[in-house]
């Protein structure tokens, strides 16, 4: 019994903890993750670039297109599209309610979307993702990543993951 313990507490402690390092580069080349069915294909190895031409800029969740959400809630696993509303109280720490993400602001291009919000609970983020959106019946996930340090707007998005700013997911 002591022995079966020991090997639980061991898996435990590697599940927590990890073993191994993943790079955070956000400059390489990532599989897209495939929302509806669809086969991966390969991003650019410059993720900065996703954010070039023209973005309409959104900054309520009720006007984020729902196939951007629909890709986002598969992305995250999460059972629905659950997030505050820019300077809404959100679940900020891991004590408390509500959801834990809150939304600062979102785009949608011609063939893309993002979304840009902070990621609250145990290690508080700013997080962004982005979707292909140019197959209406078929949304897919990008790219993601996250930073300890805010951005205000699209220009400064665009600048800090362009240098690096932004560590991929």
């Amino acid at each position: 019994m002591k022995q079966i313990c020991s090997v639980l507490l061991v898996i435990l402690m590697f599940e927590l903890f990890g073993c191994s390092k993943q790079s955070q580069s956000p400059v390489q080349a990532v599989a897209t993750h495939p929302v509806q069915g669809s086969q991966a294909t390969v991003v650019p190895s410059e993720p900065a670039h996703l954010f070039d031409g023209d973005f309409t800029i959104i900054e309520t969740t009720d006007a984020v297109p729902m196939r951007c959400k629909s890709a986002f809630v598969i992305t995250t696993k999460e059972a629905q599209f659950e997030m505050a509303e820019p300077g809404q109280r959100y679940g900020e720490t891991d004590v408390g309610g509500g959801p834990f993400r809150r939304l600062i602001f979102a785009g949608i291009g011609h063939n893309e979307c993002f979304i840009y919000y902070e990621r609250g609970g145990r290690g508080h983020s700013y997080q962004v993702d982005v979707f292909d959106i140019a197959n209406q019946n078929n949304a897919k996930y990008i790219w993601g990543g996250w930073s300890f340090t805010g951005v205000a707007d699209l220009q400064q998005l665009r600048s800090e993951v362009g240098k690096g700013g932004f560590s991929r997911k």
